[in-house]
């Protein structure tokens, strides 16, 4: 019973373990406090069950993004086409984006059918990624599933909408994940899914400049088969150009920043890699697959130093930090 439901998000607070948040479809969000057992919905609008999009005040996709500050845990940010924020808990909302994006009305429709099925799982031009900086408070990065790019500098006073900066990159794409660098805080890096559009290749893109200019570093990633379509990306917080991305039915990262790719696949069945998180005290990489199944890779030191082995008969490598443990494990 921690809220949310079925699709969406679920959140921890980085800064209180009480506190989880948690989206779903039809605009539901929800934040539990396991001190009270208890999951209070806080979103910023009325539940908007099979409503068309065509017809309601906000679209909110069935995974709305949720997003909360690495860096001041308060702040906790919601998209539909536009971006909300709270600062108390869900208590209030506040616009901080206008329609991000290309607000298409002939995308902006009914599911259709005998019946429609409205619950947002076909909803277009709407907000579907959101990812501030874990290094400079106020630069927001917002992606849409009509293939818009946009940041902010100042946290939501103004946007700038970066997309036409990616040069190659085709219309109509849904920005699946978006990696603000942990080292520069105007580098960034970019998935973005075509497989709607019946295009199966991976587009990944990075910039070091706020979005003013972009690389493509899909490098030697695999093209031209029905899954080769990213869905996520993660830079490494501890190893400046290591970054994952996650495909339709693979796991791949990179130690040279895009430019070649290596799969990993041990103990990990081909399934599409919906999401990844690499917590930086511990030097672990997390993956989420479809299923709802989750996968831990332990500890990547000896991966994150691989470039610094020699042709010397032994190498040491420095080993992560040590966490000394009670029995109780507390």
């Amino acid at each position: 019973n921690l809220g949310g439901c079925e699709s969406g998000f679920t959140i921890p607070d980085p800064t209180d373990a009480n506190i989880v948040w948690a989206t779903c479809y039809g605009n539901k969000v929800t934040r539990y406090d396991a001190r009270l057992n208890e999951a209070r919905n806080v979103e910023p609008w009325f539940q908007t069950l099979d409503s068309p999009p065509n017809d309601i005040k906000y679209r909110c996709h069935w995974t709305a993004p949720l997003a909360v500050d690495p860096l001041n845990h308060d702040n906790v940010y919601y998209g539909c086409q536009v971006i909300f924020k709270t600062t108390n808990g869900g208590q209030s909302w506040s616009l901080i984006s206008p329609d991000l994006s290309t607000n298409d009305p002939t995308r902006i429709v009914s599911s259709g059918g005998i019946i429609g099925d409205n619950l947002g799982q076909y909803y277009g031009e709407v907000v579907f990624a959101i990812a501030p900086s874990p290094i400079l408070e106020g630069v927001i990065w917002a992606g849409t599933n009509d293939g818009q790019i946009w940041v902010t500098k100042d946290g939501g006073t103004a946007w700038t909408n970066v997309t036409t900066n990616v040069k190659g990159l085709p219309a109509w794409g849904t920005v699946r994940q978006i990696s603000p660098s942990n080292f520069d805080p105007g580098t960034a890096y970019v998935a973005v899914d075509f497989h709607m559009m019946d295009n199966r290749d991976p587009f990944l893109y990075k910039t070091t400049d706020y979005g003013q200019t972009w690389t493509n570093v899909t490098g030697d990633l695999p093209k031209g088969h029905p899954l080769a379509y990213l869905m996520s990306v993660a830079e490494n917080p501890n190893r400046k150009g290591m970054v994952f991305a996650g495909s339709g039915d693979a796991f791949y990262y990179t130690i040279d920043d895009g430019a070649h790719w290596t799969q990993l696949k041990a103990g990990l069945p081909a399934a599409p890699v919906s999401w990844i998180v690499v917590p930086k005290a511990w030097h672990d990489v997390v993956v989420s697959t479809y299923g709802r199944g989750l996968y831990i890779l332990h500890d990547i030191t000896t991966l994150e130093q691989a470039d610094q082995v020699t042709g010397a008969a032994v190498h040491l490598f420095q080993p992560r930090v040590g966490y000394r443990k009670t029995r109780s494990g507390r």
